[in-house]
């Protein structure tokens, strides 16, 4: 892997790290909403606020699984254009999530404050000028064209 493949990892794993610190303090907000309000059995009522927290909790939880499942596979790969790309995937994915959940929060948290602020930090526009190259440098190895 590349200088610029291991320093996108990297950059990436702070990200989903942050992202997941993110998750973690979202889902105590979310755990003592449930824990202070008693709900009457059966399915929620439509557009219940609760059960929109727990659906972007959901999401949330997807999205970070994947971000996990891209990077892990930047990995593996090695290909120093493909892993940077499935890096920075993964890395936008992790930043994007961490936005919404910071978004959705029900209510304020430290934690989540400081998720939000460690990720900005890290990285606060996952996209970059370099990003062109190297996306053309994956479709030209794939189409076994020079470049020129």
């Amino acid at each position: 892997m590349s200088a610029g493949a291991s320093h996108q990892v990297r950059l990436a794993g702070e990200m989903l790290d942050a992202a997941c610190d993110a998750l973690a303090a979202y889902e105590e907000l979310v755990r003592a909403r449930v824990d202070a309000q008693a709900h009457p059995p059966g399915p929620p009522a439509a557009g219940d606020l609760e059960t929109d927290f727990r659906r972007w909790m959901g999401a949330a939880i997807g999205h970070l699984e994947t971000a996990g499942l891209v990077l892990d596979d930047a990995v593996a790969r090695g290909e120093d254009a493909l892993a940077w790309a499935l890096a920075r995937e993964a890395a936008r994915l992790a930043h994007e999530t961490l936005l919404q959940l910071v978004s959705h929060a029900p209510g304020a948290s430290d934690a989540l404050r400081r998720a939000a602020e460690r990720a900005l930090a890290t990285w606060s526009d996952p996209s970059g000028a370099d990003e062109d190259q190297v996306l053309r440098r994956i479709a030209r190895e794939r189409l076994g064209v020079e470049a020129g």
